[in-house]
């Protein structure tokens, strides 16, 4: 679930995965978090679990108003990988 993405501010995802054999939620791992906007790699800020959650943030820049923002928040546990991705127009 990413927040609204608004240039010159940190946009936040945050991914919940559980194991399909014991429907028990995940709390830690490995967190890999990509972004681009306008076709420029994202830094990110975080990386990492927090609570059941991985959270993953970045800082948009502020020329990058009116832009595609493309990423995915990945959680890999036990050899196992679930990724999520997302697409958004930066305010």
């Amino acid at each position: 679930s990413p927040g609204r993405p608004v240039a010159g501010r940190v946009l936040t995802a945050n991914l919940t995965a559980t194991r399909s054999d014991t429907g028990a939620t995940l709390r830690g791992g490995q967190v890999v978090c990509t972004a681009t906007v306008g076709g420029r790699r994202l830094a990110p800020r975080v990386r990492r679990f927090v609570g059941t959650q991985a959270r993953c943030a970045w800082s948009i820049p502020s020329s990058a108003r009116g832009q595609q923002i493309r990423g995915s928040v990945t959680v890999v546990f036990e050899g196992r990988r679930v990724t999520r991705s997302f697409t958004a127009r930066v305010g």
